[in-house]
């Protein structure tokens, strides 16, 4: 019920009103109001109200409407609070399933990365399984040929075993027979283990005359390179060869210096002039009609001291084109020293296969310009030996010869400091004598083909190397020496120091 007082007189109103009364001010669609203005003695300002469900009009006035306005707005603002914090704590929660939601894209991107992983395993899976499954059938199908095969195989040994379960039946029989037959079976049973007892002494005492027999070789090989003083241990045997006149010696008309008189005596002269001749004594002397095979089988021996453990050694010297290279190598229908010693080698070594066991390795070096080259693991560089004596050379050519000389020279003296029992011995002063320090001295055995020129041309190169074949066959480890020729050796010394002059001049005009 709604009273309006003001005015001329009090209206009473009967209204059920179907809003609130913070609702006034909602807007304009709840109410109309309007101004009405009373006649009094006070004049007060009155307004009226439509009530929205029945539309009828209500009188206010000015301090009414200001209360409620009052009160409609502390409730609005308190609304309006409870609406900030409501806003408020619905943020909060939007930030919370913001929050969430990312956590929950973060764990499903991982999920379908592990997915994406999963999926990658289980097509490499797939792959595997069907290379697998191809390799089984694969198997398989071989698993069947092979079944198929050891079948016709089992078959035939079954047939096979049948036969020998025959054959063995056959020779029980006639093995009972022969039992039958020999009344001492037992005595031939003790025979033969007598038998195999005595082998077994033979054997024991065939490697005892074995070692003795090596024992007397390597003595006889001792004395057969012993010097003519009386010693028995000189470890350097020298072999002389010498070659034929080459064609263009021969049409040049050059005379031969060598005489083959007492070769046989390992002797042999060389004209030095008119009826001057000089002799030297070597261990073996051949001459140019000796072939290869006579020439090895003089070296031939050395091949049983390297099985019986000596260090062996056998080189060539001597001037260009004297045959160093033939005496060596050879040719394929006529093989030089190095393949005959191993195939010697190879024979032997399988003659005692049943005694003992060998292990042969094989290496090839070249010294060149004092460098050493393993000829199995590149390909070799052709080589050749110049002397600056009797060879204008230059460039590489030059250092080619000079290294080749001072190696030479270092040899000489290696030869030198043996044969005197000197304290020091240069092995170190070039490549080639450090190369050949364990086949020079102690127990070894080396053996020097020294070759040299039957021309006139090459009188003073063959007498050169003559000189010096003779001081190596001088190396002796008893303490008797063999006697050399001093007025030689000091004519060696004066040629050594002449050449290394040669050699230093030159290298200063270069």
């Amino acid at each position: 019920m709604f009273v309006n007082a003001g005015g001329e007189g009090s209206t009473e109103a009967n209204c059920t009103m179907s809003f609130m009364a913070d609702s006034f001010f909602q807007g304009g669609d709840a109410f109309q109001t309007g101004e009405h203005i009373v006649e009094s003695a006070l004049p007060v300002k009155r307004e009226h109200l439509v009530c929205k469900n029945c539309a009828a009009e209500i009188e206010v006035t000015s301090a009414q409407h200001k209360v409620m306005q009052m009160k409609s707005t502390a409730k609005y603002e308190k609304k309006i609070q409870e609406l900030s914090a409501q806003c408020q704590r619905k943020s909060d929660e939007c930030y919370q399933a913001w929050m969430s939601l990312t956590a929950a894209n973060e764990q499903l991107e991982k999920v379908r990365m592990e997915l994406d992983n999963k999926l990658f395993q289980t097509y490499s899976l797939d792959q595997t399984v069907d290379k697998q499954a191809e390799n089984l059938r694969n198997i398989s199908s071989k698993y069947e040929c092979d079944k198929k095969f050891w079948a016709v195989a089992i078959n035939n040994l079954q047939e096979k075993i049948k036969v020998m379960k025959e054959e063995h039946s056959q020779l029980l029989r006639e093995a009972h027979e022969c039992a039958d037959s020999i009344p001492d079976l037992n005595k031939m049973v003790f025979a033969v283990q007598s038998l195999v007892s005595q082998c077994e002494d033979l054997k024991v005492k065939y490697n005892e005359e074995h070692a003795k027999r090596r024992k007397l070789y390597n003595l006889v090989q001792e004395a057969k390179g012993a010097n003519y003083s009386g010693c028995t241990s000189r470890n350097i045997r020298v072999f002389c060869r010498c070659r034929p006149l080459s064609k263009t010696e021969v049409a040049s008309g050059h005379a031969t210096v060598v005489d083959f008189d007492a070769a046989k005596d390992g002797e042999l002269g060389i004209l030095t002039g008119g009826s001057t001749k000089k002799n030297f004594k070597f261990d073996r002397v051949y001459t140019p009609k000796d072939d290869q095979v006579d020439v090895f089988a003089d070296a031939s021996p050395l091949v049983i001291s390297v099985l019986d453990g000596y260090n062996v050694c056998i080189f060539a010297y001597g001037q260009t084109g004297t045959g160093k290279t033939f005496t060596m190598e050879g040719i394929e229908q006529n093989r030089g020293v190095n393949y005959r010693t191993l195939e010697e080698l190879f024979r032997v070594s399988k003659e005692r296969s049943e005694t003992f066991s060998y292990d042969i390795s094989v290496s090839v070096l070249e010294v060149y310009n004092e460098q050493i080259r393993d000829l199995l693991g590149a390909s070799p560089t052709s080589k050749k030996q110049w002397r600056l004596a009797k060879t204008d050379v230059q460039g590489d050519r030059l250092k080619e010869a000079q290294n080749i000389n001072r190696s030479l020279s270092a040899l000489g003296d290696v030869i030198s400091a043996l044969a005197t029992k000197s304290s020091h011995i240069p092995y170190r002063n070039s490549k080639l004598t450090h190369l050949l320090q364990d086949s020079l001295g102690g127990d070894s055995k080396t053996l020097m083909f020294v070759q040299i020129s039957p021309s006139e041309h090459d009188l003073s190169e063959t007498l050169s190397s003559l000189n010096f074949a003779t001081r190596a066959r001088g190396v002796e480890l008893c303490p008797a020496k063999k006697q050399i020729d001093t007025s030689e050796l000091q004519k060696l010394k004066m040629m050594l120091d002449k050449a290394r002059q040669e050699c230093r001049t030159k290298d200063e005009s270069l």
